[in-house]
């Protein structure tokens, strides 16, 4: 199996729906140059997780996210932005 490497990785940039009109254009002209950035807007409308979807009980259902998943590579940054971060 080929290994791949690390700047063949897509790096995704999720923007909320509620700031698209702020952030889509700027973020999308900013990484246009950049293939392995994706710029895509939060399609979620509601909330899918319910309080009787999970298994209260002990077990190993109950605690299902028990390792980290996500991929540890790599530091990168967006720029400064227009505002103060709350």
């Amino acid at each position: 199996m080929a290994s791949v490497a690390e700047s063949d990785k897509t790096k995704i940039i999720v923007i909320p729906r509620a700031l698209e009109g702020f952030f889509l254009r700027r973020l999308r002209d900013l990484y246009s140059n950049r293939p392995e950035v994706r710029v895509v807007v939060d399609q979620r409308v509601g909330e899918r997780r319910t309080a009787d979807r999970y298994i209260c009980a002990p077990g190993p259902l109950s605690n299902r996210r028990a390792a980290d998943r996500r991929d540890p590579a790599g530091e990168w940054s967006l720029p400064k932005m227009p505002f103060a971060a709350s």
